[in-house]
């Protein structure tokens, strides 16, 4: 059985960072949440102008988002769910 695997990432090159956000057993509701995480995360970034004033946990699809270099971006994995 697959599950999906939403993460976050930014930064570039060496300072490039990626986080788990939450995992689906369904690619359509990993797909949705996703844009939800990016399309906040984008209205955030435009609100704020500079990522350092972005207040931690604002994000509410996610509560750890990190943003680096002004910008984050959201994709999931497919993973195979064992046990």
């Amino acid at each position: 059985m697959d599950i999906y695997v939403v993460y976050g990432g930014t930064g570039q090159y060496e300072n490039y960072t990626e986080w788990l956000v939450c995992a689906f057993k369904n690619e359509e509701e990993a797909k949705k949440y996703r844009f939800q995480c990016q399309t906040r995360a984008n209205e955030l970034i435009e609100e704020y102008k500079d990522s350092w004033d972005i207040p931690y946990g604002v994000n509410q699809y996610d509560p750890d988002m990190q943003v680096d270099c002004d910008s984050v971006s959201y994709n999931y994995y497919t993973v195979d769910l064992r046990g």
